[in-house]
């Protein structure tokens, strides 16, 4: 309990959290699992942060998927902390979590693992680093020497020595760093690669005195090695072939540098570069140390008690790597960082991303659970973003598209200072669209092929290639004239899109990439779109031109939407959001569909939702314009269009709560036959609405179920349209 005190006192203050009792809440969860909340007032900006911590570092009570799995579900608005003795331990405990996960849930823990804060217990106030020759250094000090002075020394140290200060800090060690590693980069799959080879290089060469040919053989292919590789991929030529590790000490103690050893105080460094280096070495150890037993097994080699993690161990401390440490200030740490070289340039976009600006921003942005972050970092809060995807999105809120795709990188940093004006000014418009566009990127990803299916013409191609930034600056505009745009995200993306293809389109010139690098075009639109507006607002549909219109267009039943909203977009009519029911002999065709997020949204939380903030109540008292559609029974005809621009199910609100509640009771059941039916008469119902067969989800009780939502039952969608539309006659 004494480590997990100082564990919290770490949080308190590197959170900076008010420290005062009356500002901390602190709660352990369970008697049986080390699971604590702990709730207080960032003293910066005076926002309430909480923090789920799972302590890992019992020998008793390792992680567990299904228990963590269970709590950071509970309430997602927890920045989840893992406790755990040291890098080794966790690492170990992901590896062993791993193994007994399938697919799905080996990608929840790779979630996991990434969104979380990692502090370890063995974290101390001084370590001491095996330098093994004291004449193996070089020391740089200026002339003009006063003590705010940064002072360098140069040592060789292996890497399995240097393991002694990331084991107790993880990736805590490169806190100061621009970045933390380039996961997905290219460069970076290389240097990763090279390491592997310098690992398995070391084990095979242990290995030829030790087999016979064959098998030497066959792991030298299982290994991926050639003979190039092994010939100048041994450990001892590490130290020629990178640039090597910068450590800074901002400690007002000097680093003692007596002896044989280097003392230092791990919570007051940070490697200011290096850390790809450290990082993906490491990673590349442990996977060999997981993967080169299960090789060793399946040939039958038998090290004669010598295993081959002591071989790793031993190639990892005959890997040397050129170790510069910095004591100084720790003003200096910025500078110095932006000016080493590392193999991955650090780009302004990179500097800016641990600026002052953007730590200001992510406070207001992580309101909405995004986050702006620095290259190789993962989101704690919820979606992340870099630098110029942030920055690109705030171009495509005011109306720039072009400019967002053609951003000039000198620009960045004004611009965040403009974003954080104005979203500070109009924080609910900023954030929800942030939102939407965040939205945007997955919708814009999900549906490429169905899009790409359905707009074939050379226009309408290029504006599925280039046309994302437009389209998101397309619907921030319909916004001003749509406001309840923000609530309708899922229907509308689909929606809008159609409009969006055919008004741009419509173009008289040819279209090409370089059109969407200016904001020419879409100012055009909005020019155009303004006068259409104010023709708008003096229309009136006629309903009757609407009829014999429908008559000469539909294909299909499918179609009727579509061909209302070509008619709409002939009379200069503007109705962007709008239902079509179909009636026979005046009884509804069928029964009519809430949005699928209305039934989505209470098994994507685990937390109850309130009927009284349900999406589902917000579509109940909304009010929203219909076209029915009146066919005759005989020869399938049309033979009237009616249209209720205010159409609302808000009389029926009370039986809309206990249809809601008795759905809520089937997934605390884990009971599908307790949703309400038809035959229920409760007015609304629950019932499948999926795109195909595979369109499901997991219920509560473990099996996975065809989607499904809200519907209106046919005779309740009939009383309205015939108290609202008799009611003028």
């Amino acid at each position: 309990m004494k480590q997990l005190k100082h564990i919290f006192e770490r949080i308190i203050t590197e959170r900076n959290l008010d420290n005062t009792s009356e500002s901390l809440n602190y709660e352990k969860l369970s008697d049986t699992e080390n699971f604590y909340t702990l709730e207080g007032i960032n003293k910066e900006n005076g926002d309430e942060e909480k923090y789920l911590i799972y302590n890992c570092s019992n020998n008793d009570l390792k992680f567990n998927f299904k228990n963590y799995s269970q709590k950071i579900s509970d309430d997602v608005s927890y920045i989840p902390i893992m406790i755990f003795k040291n890098w080794d331990d966790e690492i170990n405990q992901f590896f062993d979590c791993r193994a007994t996960l399938n697919a799905k849930n080996k990608m929840m823990l790779n979630h996991y693992f990434n969104n979380k804060l990692s502090l370890y217990t063995e974290m101390c106030d001084e370590i001491m680093l095996n330098i093994d020759d004291s004449a193996n250094f070089n020391e740089y000090i200026l002339n003009d020497y006063i003590d705010e002075t940064p002072k360098g020394y140069i040592y060789n140290l292996s890497l399995l020595e240097l393991k002694k200060l990331y084991n107790i800090t993880g990736t805590e060690l490169f806190k100061s760093n621009i970045r933390k590693g380039l996961e997905h980069d290219k460069n970076v799959n290389e240097i990763k690669k090279s390491f592997r080879n310098y690992l398995f290089t070391y084990i095979y060469k242990k290995l030829e005195n030790i087999i016979d040919s064959e098998k030497l053989k066959s792991i030298k292919e299982e290994f991926n090695l050639n003979e190039e590789i092994i010939r100048f991929y041994s450990p001892k030529y590490f130290w020629f072939c990178h640039n090597g590790i910068t450590i800074f000490s901002y400690d007002k103690k000097s680093i003692d540098r007596s002896g044989e050893f280097i003392k230092l105080n791990p919570k007051k460094v940070s490697v200011i570069n290096g850390a790809q280096t450290l990082t993906n070495f490491y990673l590349e150890l442990e996977n060999a140390k997981k993967s080169i037993p299960e090789i060793f097994k399946a040939f039958e080699i038998d090290l004669n008690n010598f295993s081959e993690i002591d071989y790793l161990n031993e190639a990892c401390n005959k890997t040397m790597v050129k170790t510069i440490f910095i004591q100084g200030e720790e003003e200096f740490i910025k500078p110095i960082t932006c000016g080493l070289n590392t193999q991955v340039p650090i780009l302004e976009e990179h500097i800016l991303a641990d600026s002052e600006i953007v730590y200001k921003l992510n406070l207001l942005l992580k309101k909405i659970r995004i986050e702006i972050l620095k290259e190789g970092s993962h989101p704690i809060y919820g979606e992340g973003l870099n630098v110029l995807e942030f920055t690109k999105k705030y171009l495509i809120i005011k109306l720039q598209p072009g400019k967002s795709k053609n951003l000039r990188k000198t620009e960045i940093k004004n611009l965040l200072e403009s974003a954080y004006d104005d979203i500070s000014k109009n924080e609910k418009f900023y954030l929800d669209s942030f939102n939407l566009l965040v939205e945007l990127d997955f919708w814009w990803k999900d549906t490429k092929k169905e899009r790409d299916t359905l707009y074939k013409e050379d226009k309408q191609i290029v504006l599925n290639s280039y046309g994302k930034n437009y389209f998101g600056s397309y619907m921030i505009y319909k916004s001003e004239f749509q406001k309840d745009l923000f609530e309708n995200i899922e229907e509308c993306f689909d929606l809008q899109y159609r409009d969006f293809i055919n008004e741009f389109s419509n173009s008289s010139q040819n279209l090409s990439l370089s059109d969407f690098k200016t904001d020419s075009l879409f100012n055009r639109f909005k020019v155009e779109n303004d006068i259409n507006q104010k023709k708008a607002s003096n229309c009136t549909i006629k309903l009757d031109d609407l009829k014999e219109y429908l008559e000469k267009n539909i294909k299909s039943p499918y179609s009727v939407k579509n061909v209302i909203s070509d008619y709409l977009e002939t009379t200069g009519e503007n109705i962007p959001y709008f239902r079509v029911i179909t009636r026979t002999n005046e009884k509804c065709n069928e029964a009519f569909p809430f949005p699928n997020s209305c039934f989505n949204e209470l098994f994507a939380d685990d937390k109850p939702i309130e009927f009284d903030n349900s999406m589902f109540k917000k579509e109940i008292i909304k009010q929203f314009p219909v076209f029915i559609i009146e066919k005759d029974s005989m020869s399938d005809k049309i033979y009237q269009v009616k249209f209720i621009k205010n159409f609302s199910f808000s009389n029926y609100l009370f039986d809309a709560k206990e249809v809601f509640q008795l759905t809520t009771r089937a997934f605390e059941k884990g009971d599908p036959l307790l949703f309400p039916k038809v035959s229920s008469k409760k007015s609304f119902h629950v019932r499948p609405k999926a795109a195909n067969a595979d369109d499901t989800f997991e219920f509560t009780n473990g099996e996975r179920i065809t989607k499904r939502t809200f519907w209106a039952n046919k005779n309740t969608v009939e009383k309205i349209i015939n108290q609202e539309y008799y009611k003028k006659k």
